[in-house]
């Protein structure tokens, strides 16, 4: 995609970011995600810049940084090559010390975090899900897999009583999927339970749609299950469904 430049725009833009600075605020707000924008197709690589992406925001939440009056940074990633996606971790540093030069966050604690996923790679296990109540915590974390747009998805019971982890290999999945299927997790002394956002049958089709897991089994082995275990006869409605859309799909027209 190209883009002409036009002075008019540049000139307001520039006047806009002097009289956003000149406006210094107190940063008082939680930062709760940095999101990406492509101003060209979205690479087939763009999963590296997003778990690089999430290893920063995660050791910013860790540290407490604090934005003022947004919880939501927005980078933008133009004139970008798929095969020079080097130059895209390039752009969200400089993006993030930009936006950091306009509201006075705190450089020191940016770097911290851009060194950091550095140092630990995109292929560091990170946290996409967790909820507790006073003594447990469940987890749901996901591990990177090269040249694989899946990943090794993990659950974790810690007995914050006992200081003792749980931990075993779900299964593997796409993130969006993870995200959207135990979008809300509830977690008692005996049961954690997830359950999937709203009309997920089609893309959950042939799974158990909410999964109830015993704490007990957690503990003992027997009831840390895996994606071989949630398998469920597909509903007939969804199978009339999908032998009705054959008949749209390409070579199959009446």
């Amino acid at each position: 995609m190209s883009f002409t430049y036009n002075h008019k725009s540049y000139l307001a833009n520039l006047d806009i970011r002097n009289e956003r600075k000149k406006k210094r605020q107190q940063p008082d707000t939680s930062l709760k995600d940095i999101r990406l924008y492509f101003t060209y197709e979205v690479p087939n690589t763009y999963f590296y810049l997003f778990n690089f992406i999430q290893v920063i925001l995660r050791v910013l939440q860790q540290k407490n940084f604090l934005c003022p009056g947004y919880s939501h940074i927005y980078i933008s990633i133009g004139e970008t090559l798929e095969d020079a996606i080097a130059r895209a971790y390039e752009a969200i540093e400089n993006g993030l010390f930009d936006i950091a030069d306009l509201d006075y966050l705190d450089k020191r604690l940016l770097e911290e975090a851009i060194n950091q996923a550095k140092e630990w790679g995109i292929f560091h296990e990170k946290i996409i899900q967790e909820k507790q109540n006073k003594r447990f915590r469940f987890r749901i974390s996901s591990v990177p897999i090269k040249d694989d747009p899946e990943e090794e998805i993990y659950f974790t019971l810690i007995d914050r009583d006992e200081t003792k982890e749980y931990k075993w290999k779900f299964g593997k999945l796409h993130l969006l999927e993870v995200r959207l299927w135990f979008f809300k997790i509830n977690v008692t002394n005996k049961l954690i339970r997830t359950k999937p956002r709203a009309r997920m049958e089609m893309v959950l089709k042939g799974r158990k749609k909410e999964l109830e897991m015993s704490v007990e089994g957690i503990r003992n082995g027997t009831g840390q299950i895996t994606i071989t275990d949630i398998n469920v006869p597909i509903e007939p409605w969804i199978l009339e469904l999908e032998e009705k859309l054959k008949d749209f799909l390409p070579g199959n027209e009446k």
